[in-house]
Parts: structure tokens; C-alpha cells; sequence
């Protein structure tokens, strides 16, 4: 969920005056998760009009361009939108309305994925993923369904040291959400909370922000929290920042160190396609020499100086929404 900005001013018009901070977001001090959901009624409020969606994914993304973020994936639960005036297929098009004018402004790209609610019933999931299929490959990349290819939270898993190695076994990512966590008191005391455990057990751990609007956080404050509240390293935040990164190599694992020494674009229009600018220099640049050799080379030293193994290879891009063909990835491999 957003914070500050244009979405505060559909929360102001529904309040007809100015909301103050204490009623979007939860204190430090949050004694409950009743307390916590409490916070979701004035912001949900504004999401079940087009306007105020529209506001929302805006807002959403200008929030994230103070964190530089350069790409990110939005969930959104179309259902808890929808009203006798809005289907789900107008909530998803105001949504995704909202960050092409976002991304369009403040250069992040983005991919919403869409969430079926377990208290929905089937029927209603299955007409609102019917509905975002509309928007694939359009906005929409993804829908949040049950399954086992990551696991949200994870902190059911206390004391089950099997399943945590099984977990790490079968590389199953676990999203964590360490404010929101102590917050509504999913996690009694910061003491309780599984990161160290998890990073320990070789887990792949990444770090979120769930709600950012009652939480009242960020990304930026997740990380210095869990570094100040358990010691995490910076290579360690390197590692949970790496570990949506794939490779096709078998012989690689998570958490690799990967130099880039060239790219393949396969799908993504050059910028230099159109009227020449001639301010701007050469039309046809020089591409021998795209990632600087000096540089490789003081990484190289510094890694081996560090005695960190380090990878080397070629960045390929593919567009979505969609995993590669057997016959990209073979391509990929040769």
C-alpha cells in the first residue's frame, strides 16, 4: 500500500480534511494484529473508486523513486475493489492506469501481480483471474496463488529444523516481512523472529515491506532495522537482495557472486531507434566495450583479495510475462 503524496489526498477527501499520520499507520508500540488491521479501513476507503486507485498506483511508485528502486511488483487484491459501480476488470485497469503514469514519470518499470483471497470463495477467484488475465503481459505479470514455490512469513517454522532443511533443499524462497511481523505480534518480541535462523540455515530469505502505508515503512528502514536488530551484514544483505536473481548455469548456486562482463537483449527496443539527435553524438556508439575493463579488473583484484569466489558471465534479458523456452535456455547455455 502507498504512502504520502497523491493518495493522501483521496484519503483527504474522503475524511473532508486533512488525515494526520496516526490514522494510516501503525505506532511502534502496536499492541495487536487487531490494532494493526484496524489501520487498513481509511486507505481501503480509497481504493474502491477508479480515481483513487489510479492515485494509488501513482503514488505507490513515486514513493519507491525516493529508494531508487528501479523495478518492482506490486500485489494487488482486486476483489476487496470491487463494488456494484466496479468490476474487478475496471479495479485492475485504474490500478495499472495509475502506475503507467507513475512509471512514465519517474522511470520505474513494474509488474502487477494479482491475489485470490483464501475467504473468497473459488467462484470469485476464478472470475478475478479471469478478469487480470485481460491485463497479462499488459501490466499485470503474475497471480498470487496457493503453492509451494515461496512461502510468505515463514514464522510457523520455529524449532522444525527438518523442514527448514528440506526448505533449503529444494531452494524454496521465504518473503519476510520483519516490522509488520513484530508489529501485529505474529512475532512476540524482536528475539523471537526467525531471520538469523533462516539466513543460517541457507534459506532463500528476502526481505519486504507488506504494508507500507500502516506499517509506515520502507525498504530503507527494513534493512537498517534487521542490520541494527540482528546484526545482519552487508554481504548478507547483498545475498537476500541477489536471491530473485536466476542463473541457467547447474553448476551455479544462490548467492553466487556473478561479474557482468557482457549483455544479450533479446527483446527490449534500442533507444536509438528514431530521428537522430545530433547533440547527443554518434548514432551508431561503440558497444565493444559496454562494462568498463578497468573496472573488471579492480573488482577481479578486490574479490581475490577478499577470497571471494567470483562468477563471470553474460546478462541476458527476456521479456516477460513468461519463463524461458527449453530452447532459450539451451541457446543460453551454449
Amino acid at each position: 500500500m502507498p504512502s504520502g503524496g497523491v493518495f493522501e489526498s483521496g484519503i483527504y477527501r474522503k475524511k473532508a480534511g486533512k488525515a494526520c499520520k496516526e490514522e494510516l499507520s501503525v505506532s511502534d508500540d502496536c499492541r495487536s494484529l487487531t490494532e494493526y488491521l484496524e489501520k487498513f479501513d481509511l486507505p481501503g476507503q480509497c481504493l474502491r473508486d477508479e480515481r483513487g486507485l489510479e492515485e494509488a498506483g501513482f503514488d505507490i511508485l513515486k514513493s519507491m523513486s525516493r529508494e531508487n528502486v528501479c523495478y518492482a511488483e506490486i500485489r494487488f487484491a482486486p476483489l476487496f475493489s470491487e463494488t456494484a459501480s466496479m468490476s474487478c476488470t475496471k479495479a485492475i485497469e485504474a490500478l495499472l492506469k495509475g502506475m503507467e503514469k507513475g512509471k512514465q514519470t519517474f522511470g520505474i518499470e513494474y509488474g502487477l501481480i494479482t491475489c485470490a483471497m483464501r475467504h473468497h470463495s473459488k467462484e470469485e477467484n476464478r472470475r478475478m483471474i479471469k478478469a487480470a488475465r485481460e491485463f497479462l503481459g499488459a501490466g499485470v505479470c503474475a497471480a498470487d496463488l496457493a503453492g509451494a514455490a515461496k512461502i510468505g512469513h515463514g514464522i510457523a517454522m520455529r524449532g522444525h529444523a527438518d523442514l527448514i532443511r528440506e526448505l533449503a533443499q529444494k531452494k524454496i524462497g521465504i518473503e519476510m516481512c520483519p516490522i509488520s511481523n513484530l508489529q501485529t505480534k505474529a512475532v512476540p518480541v524482536p528475539e523471537a523472529y526467525l531471520l538469523r535462523e533462516f539466513i543460517d540455515g541457507k534459506l532463500l530469505v528476502t526481505v519486504n515491506t507488506d504494508n507500507r502505508t500502516v506499517s509506515n515503512t520502507t525498504m530503507t528502514k527494513e534493512l537498517e532495522f534487521i542490520q541494527k536488530t540482528y546484526n545482519i551484514m552487508d554481504e548478507e544483505i547483498l545475498l537476500m537482495m541477489k536471491n530473485a536473481a536466476g542463473g541457467v548455469n547447474l553448476n551455479y548456486k544462490p548467492g553466487d557472486f556473478m561479474l557482468i562482463t557482457d549483455h544479450i537483449t533479446t527483446a527490449i527496443p534500442s533507444p536509438l531507434i528514431g530521428e537522430n539527435l545530433e547533440e547527443l553524438g554518434t548514432r551508431f556508439p561503440d558497444m565493444s566495450e559496454v562494462y568498463n575493463l578497468r573496472m573488471q579488473g579492480i573488482i577481479k583484484a578486490e574479490a581475490e583479495k577478499l577470497e571471494i569466489p567470483l562468477r563471470e558471465r553474460v546478462y541476458v534479458q527476456f521479456t516477460g510475462p513468461a519463463y524461458e523456452t527449453p530452447a532459450e535456455i539451451r541457446m543460453c547455455r551454449s
